[in-house]
């Protein structure tokens, strides 16, 4: 659930009016990652190619947030990696590379790479 204005005193305040910029359908689906929900909110509107990303991929795309927040990348590093293979997205998260033999690794991730 996003943070409503009433609740922490927002409105009329200029994050309220970004906030109502922007479209119904990412509010809805960012609801879910109350932790840097604000960060994912903020990527997808400054690159809205990252949308189609967030829609298919969206638990594995906040891990990424916060794995970037963590580690004080840039936010062209992470969008970098937002637009590769989901592989290479685990990779970052987990910082390893992943070779052939990691299969089942992979596999533990319950995601299709």
């Amino acid at each position: 659930m996003l943070i409503s204005d009433e609740s922490i005193g927002l409105e009329g305040e200029p994050i309220s009016d970004y906030l109502k910029q922007l479209p119904d359908e990412l509010i809805e689906l960012a609801k879910p990652y109350r932790y840097r929900q604000f960060v994912i909110l903020q990527l997808i509107a400054q690159e809205p190619k990252l949308l189609d990303i967030f829609k298919h991929s969206a638990n594995l795309f906040w891990m990424l947030v916060a794995e970037a927040e963590d580690q004080h990348w840039t936010q062209q590093k992470l969008i970098d990696i937002l637009h590769q293979k989901r592989e290479s997205i685990v990779q970052a998260i987990v910082n390893i590379k992943c070779k052939k033999g990691c299969a089942s690794f992979k596999s533990s991730f319950k995601i299709n790479l």
